[in-house]
């Protein structure tokens, strides 16, 4: 029976005849067409047959006892920790090999729980290697802990705890660098405030929200504070441990921002088991510039395999919105752009958001009909779409066939 290294449902094909064995056939097809002295005819025309019949084709479903075969064939223990882990990587697409099952393994080392494994498959599948980092981000993002506009509040509030110890303990720090800190965490804070809209006057805008932008500069602000951290003038042991103290607290919060904003272009990588006919998409997670109230959005567009990776324009697109609101519930609108023409999906799970969609779709095609563009469907459904089965797409172990090659 064949392994899984390679992909799951494919056919193992008889290996090609050797020249001699090629030779012995010439040899026998000779015989058939001019049997030699002492040779029975029939059973050289029967044996050639044999030697002639191919091997047939079995297809089933997959199943334990091949996991376990794989275990085995890899030199890898059958216990239940090592099916988990082989069947996981083998629904994220990844080749059922003893290099990747061990890579696999040392991002799991020491952590307990199903979440951990599959953070670790799943970074790995996203072709991150063997780095924990990526692992934990992947991680976190299972636990819900990167949504981007949580993370914002955590930091502005941990920015203002931060700004307060500062000023109560000026004294500890050189007049030039306290000065620039100060400077520093206050354009910081204000930054926040906008994004969050705190104040009235401020405007969001998603074309300002750019992820690397973001990631450079926290990462920069995380390099200063540990260079300043090195700098403090001589005081008390208590001071001064209560501002490590602060400055260790504020660090880990701006840390969580950065791997949400990290996880994004995480998700947004291909999986080892997509190719170039399998749909996959660019993510962005923003503060929602329509909502009244602080709000996350989600954002996917459809790559197209065709065309430059660091490109999202096109004449035809996919673009999926997902957000929340206190009375609409939770909304996903799939929408498909081909040149001037436009198809609207909505999804939810209440109701009444969907009945309110279909009275406002008139109102919907005379605007886009003003943007120049023809609305040509308008559905409305009540289900919920599951924006993490598009970003980390997973095979049904249930529906997978083998395919193996018997004599």
């Amino acid at each position: 029976m064949g392994n899984l290294s390679g992909p799951v449902n494919r056919s193992v094909q008889p290996s090609v005849p050797s020249e001699e064995a090629q030779k012995q056939q010439g040899r026998v097809s000779s015989t058939r067409a001019q049997p030699l002295a002492g040779v029975d005819k029939a059973q050289a025309v029967d044996q050639a047959q044999v030697e002639q019949t191919p091997f047939e084709s079995v297809s089933r479903s997959l199943s334990e006892s091949d996991i376990m075969e794989q275990l085995f064939q890899i030199q890898r223990p059958p216990n239940q920790e090592n099916k988990q882990l082989l069947s996981t990587m083998i629904q994220h697409g990844i080749s059922a090999t003893a290099e990747a099952f061990d890579e696999i393994q040392t991002l799991i080392k020491g952590k307990k729980g199903l979440s951990s494994l599959r953070a670790a498959v799943v970074s790995y599948s996203k072709g991150l290697g063997t780095s924990t980092h990526g692992a934990d981000i992947v991680a976190r993002y299972f636990l819900n802990e990167t949504d981007i506009l949580s993370n914002f509040k955590k930091l502005h509030s941990s920015t203002r705890q931060f700004q307060s110890i500062l000023s109560s303990h000026q004294q500890l720090f050189e007049p030039g660098l306290f000065t620039g800190m100060v400077a520093i965490m206050g354009e910081f804070e204000i930054s926040l405030k906008k994004l969050m809209k705190k104040q009235k006057d401020d405007v969001f805008s998603i074309s300002e929200f750019k992820r690397g932008k973001f990631i450079h500069e926290y990462k920069l602000l995380l390099d200063f504070l540990s260079g300043v951290e090195s700098k403090f003038k001589k005081g008390s042991s208590g001071d001064i441990e209560l501002m490590l103290s602060e400055f260790k607290a504020f660090k880990r919060v701006l840390t969580g921002a950065l791997k949400a904003f990290t996880s994004q272009s995480i998700l947004s990588q291909d999986m080892m088991s997509q190719g170039d006919k399998d749909q996959s998409y660019y993510y962005w997670q923003f503060p929602n510039p329509m909502a009244p109230t602080e709000q996350t959005m989600d954002l996917l567009i459809r790559k197209d395999k065709h065309e430059d990776q660091a490109r999202v324009e096109s004449d035809e697109r996919r673009i999926i919105i997902r957000f929340d609101t206190v009375d609409l519930g939770e909304v996903s609108v799939i929408i498909d752009l081909k040149k001037n023409k436009v198809s609207y999906v909505f999804q939810t799970v209440k109701g009444e958001t969907k009945q309110l969609v279909s009275e406002l779709s008139f109102e919907l095609r005379d605007r886009m009909s003003d943007l120049n563009y023809e609305t040509v469907k308008i559905h409305a459904l009540q289900k919920r779409l599951d924006i993490k089965k598009l970003l980390i797409p997973i095979l049904d172990l249930d529906k997978m066939t083998r395919i193996i090659a018997e004599a």
